[in-house]
């Protein structure tokens, strides 16, 4: 068995990351959708924002272990990583692995994750 491998990664929604429930997941292991939004190959830097077309939500992305990142302004990922915060406190998600995701119907992930939600909820509520 390779014990060495990271951990999944609990899906969560961006807004989730950026907002009071920040502090909840830092040093946990998270997988989020977002918007490249600006990537700086030189600090191994990224924005991203949430994939709503308003794209309220923003989180800055290490990405020094995933590099070469190359990632296309405005394309959709998925990003699987640790959540941390700099030393100003700002949240920083250190990506692990990052993959194009262009083409999903994010309407639909989003649908099945509140369905995963409410079933898991369900299924702890009887034990």
């Amino acid at each position: 068995m390779a014990w060495n491998l990271p951990q999944s990664g609990k899906i969560v929604k961006l807004s989730e990351l950026t907002d009071t429930l920040s502090e909840v997941y830092r040093g946990q292991h998270v997988r989020v959708m977002a918007r490249l939004v600006s990537y700086d190959c030189i600090k191994g830097q990224a924005v991203v924002c949430s994939v709503e077309r308003h794209c309220s939500h923003q989180l800055l992305v290490d990405t020094r272990l995933v590099e070469p990142f190359g990632g296309r302004v405005s394309s959709v990922f998925q990003i699987l990583g640790e959540m941390d915060s700099l030393d100003n406190g700002q949240p920083v998600l250190r990506a692990r692995v990052v993959r194009c995701v262009d083409g999903t119907d994010v309407a639909m992930y989003y649908k099945a994750l509140e369905t995963q939600r409410k079933f898991f909820e369900s299924r702890n509520a009887h034990t």
